[in-house]
């Protein structure tokens, strides 16, 4: 069976966990789409040599253009022309948000398409006219695709209650950077917290930030945040910083070979998100054994085993009992979440993919 995979390079974590199992059962071809103007998580070396080590075949997709510029209408029409050439039995992608890729990809002549959206609702945003742009193309890719996958439950049910329709679930796997022989010290010495990845607003910084500073006038001072990141809302996070030695800051962009040190030197992952659907940052917690610390609302709970987490409804309430935390109760959580690993491990995830790609054909 000829299976095509197009995604962009946002995505390219989730496709490395992924893609090896994938070609076991599949002559896999894979269209990474990538920036060529800006950092990405995968440069095309890499992605050379690990679609060589699997057997997988490659074709660099470099983007020229910005994403609304029409030119790329030009650019996805070539794309679609060379998978037609091949003649893919299934072909499957997560671009759901870039109109010239959905008006090419009509022309798509695979028997199969299978559309995977991480987001059914896009988050809250402080652009809104971005938010509804977005929104409006994702519905017109829904209404071009008739096989669906999201990666929660939580999801699911949404796309059922506004679509009508029950894609599958596949879920996130857990993401292994390479090894690490950091360990954070005792959590009765110091607390320490890592807040990763990209800094927009739907996922809170200011809050968490808000509230360390808070408990810190109340003389709970044995908390520490590290901000490994970068992102639009960082100079709205950073006007709210009062107390410089609470903080560890390194924003800017996060190359992988620092995330294995990152998520095993610290004691919990936290996700002070305002809303969320799933979370890339969980799945690397869950492979490093590394307890999350997060709202107790739908993907968190999905995606992480409570008793390997400290989920909370309120937010300062939930610091204040990271700050009084003994190293039993710590040492209990940390054991819990070690066993996230084989839970959702990148094997488990795949076979649901190869389960479903199969029952298709």
């Amino acid at each position: 069976m000829k299976l095509v995979y197009i995604n962009p390079d946002c995505y390219a974590d989730v496709d490395l966990n992924l893609l090896k199992y994938l070609a076991r059962e599949f002559e896999v071809a894979w269209y990474p789409v990538y920036y060529t103007d800006r950092p990405i998580y995968v440069s095309p070396e890499e992605m050379t040599a690990y679609a060589s080590e699997n057997g997988i075949q490659l074709h660099l997709c470099p983007r020229k253009f910005r994403q609304r510029d029409p030119r790329n209408l030009g650019f996805y029409a070539d794309i679609v022309q060379d998978i037609n050439a091949w003649n893919p039995d299934i072909v499957y992608t997560c671009i759901t948000e870039e109109l010239w890729w959905v008006v090419a990809s009509r022309k798509l002549t695979s028997p199969k398409r299978v559309l995977g959206i991480h987001d059914v609702l896009k988050h809250s945003d402080n652009r809104p006219l971005k938010r509804f742009i977005q929104g409006r193309i994702q519905d017109l890719a829904i209404k071009c695709n008739t096989n669906y996958c999201v990666f929660s439950e939580s999801q699911r049910q949404l796309f059922h209650r506004l679509y009508g329709k029950s894609p599958v679930v596949f879920g996130l796997g857990s993401k292994d950077f390479g090894p690490s022989d950091l360990h954070p010290a005792p959590v009765s010495q110091e607390v320490s917290l890592l807040f990763f990845g990209n800094i927009v607003r739907y996922k809170g910084l200011d809050l968490l930030i808000e509230s360390l500073e808070q408990l810190r006038q109340e003389g709970i001072r044995n908390i520490r945040l590290t901000i490994a990141g970068k992102g639009d809302d960082w100079p709205n996070c950073e006007k709210l910083l009062r107390t410089p030695e609470m903080f560890d800051l390194r924003v800017r962009f996060i190359e992988n070979v620092e995330i294995p040190d990152l998520f095993c030197s610290h004691h919990f992952l936290a996700l002070p998100y305002r809303d969320a659907t799933q979370s890339g940052p969980v799945s690397i917690a869950a492979n490093y054994g590394l307890p999350i610390f997060a709202p107790e609302y739908g993907c968190f709970i999905e995606q992480y085993d409570r008793a390997a987490s400290v989920l909370y409804s309120d937010l300062e309430t939930g610091l204040r009992r990271l700050s009084s935390m003994t190293d039993e109760e710590y040492n209990n959580i940390k054991l819990n979440a070690e066993k996230e690993k084989i839970r959702v491990s990148a094997q488990v995830i795949a076979d649901k993919y190869i389960e479903f790609f199969k029952s298709l054909c």
